[in-house]
């Protein structure tokens, strides 16, 4: 059991994650939901340990408490996200360039979506 243990996300189960996929590539499997039938197992090859774990677990009440461990946010320019929802978050104070995705962002993206989709596209801010 995973919480046997103590893995949480970090560094480790990270570590936990990068040798347990190429060991196991070709026989990890994923769910798939499929209208009329639920969730279905079936082969993920190449995929991903939490994938992996939770089409192996049986039903899904365990599956976040146990694949979270093999997930994690890699930090960026911009941070995380959930330094951005709990910025003060356990004692620690937020660097400063931590902050919600802005336009100037995804403009490279843009400029690939309008080169090669017609139409007139902009970057307009979510709300």
């Amino acid at each position: 059991m995973i919480s046997n243990h103590s893995l949480v996300q970090g560094a480790f189960s990270q570590r936990v994650a990068e040798a347990y996929e190429p060991a196991h590539a070709a026989d990890l499997k994923r769910e798939d939901f499929v209208d009329g039938v639920g969730f279905r197992v079936v082969p993920n090859p190449g995929g991903t340990i939490d994938l992996d774990i939770a089409a192996r677990l049986p039903g899904q009440d365990n599956e976040a408490r146990i694949t979270n461990p093999f997930t994690y946010t890699n930090r960026s320019l911009m941070g995380n996200m959930q330094s951005l929802n709990n910025p003060q978050g356990r004692g620690t104070v937020t660097p400063e360039h931590d902050h919600p995705v802005e336009e100037r962002h995804v403009r490279h993206f843009l400029r690939i979506v309008q080169a090669n989709r017609s139409g007139s596209w902009r970057l307009v801010r979510g709300g």
